[in-house]
């Protein structure tokens, strides 16, 4: 017996494959699952359209059901944009700015009609961040560092000059997503900002890479009060 797909089921079967393969994804309990494919929203966009503007404050996550998309990024106003990636069917985009509260760092622009789907930033973070982070302490961190963590900085070279936390080293989180062939993909890692805001968006990153990463909770903030 051969069994015939439609087209629209041939789509949903498409991102869907791609989309629970991110290690993220896997580790979520079956009702948040169930949760996220209730709630996400499917919204059509052209070719040429804007749907991140780099800049602007986060307000959705997003997953690409049908069609490519381009991220860019400008180093400073009026300099060239530079081309990040392309993305395309199953890969999800806009998670960093929800996360860390800091404006967009991407442009992200269609490259053909494409159809994506959408959560807004209070159903991301109950359904995917809440339950995909790990927070520890200043003891905890230490004692992840004496079984052999890494104890990763996210802020900007400046900032890690200034001053940082012994055994720390330094990869900002604007040239993370870059630089992630280079992490050792076996290590464990706690991840360190001033706040730990950014810290989150960094952390989540890394395990949606398959990469063990834990929060330092409240930042070196919470350390030097």
């Amino acid at each position: 017996m051969t069994i015939e797909h439609t087209e629209e089921e041939s789509t949903f079967d498409a991102w869907m494959k791609i989309y629970f393969r991110y290690p993220v994804i896997q580790k979520l309990p079956p009702r948040y699952l169930q949760d996220i494919l209730l709630s996400l929203e499917e919204i059509q966009f052209p070719e040429g359209r804007i749907i991140i503007n780099q800049g602007e404050p986060g307000d959705y996550y997003y997953v690409i059901k049908q069609g490519r998309c381009l991220a860019t990024r400008q180093a400073f106003a009026d300099a060239k944009e530079i081309k990040i990636r392309e993305l395309t069917v199953g890969e999800c985009f806009g998670e960093d700015a929800l996360i860390s509260d800091e404006p967009r760092d991407l442009k992200i622009t269609t490259l053909t009609d494409c159809s994506l789907l959408r959560l807004n930033k209070e159903q991301f973070l109950a359904l995917l961040k809440t339950p995909s982070i790990k927070f520890v302490d200043y003891t905890t961190m230490q004692n992840r560092r004496t079984s052999g963590a890494i104890l990763l900085d996210v802020r900007t070279p400046e900032k890690f000059q200034q001053y940082h936390l012994n055994g720390c080293v330094n990869e900002p989180f604007f040239a993370l997503r870059l630089q992630l062939t280079k992490l050792d993909h076996k290590a464990s890692y706690v991840i360190i900002c001033d706040d730990g805001n950014i810290s989150e968006a960094a952390a989540y990153l890394l395990c949606n890479q398959g990469i063990k990463a834990e929060v330092l909770k409240g930042g070196i903030n919470a350390v030097v009060k």
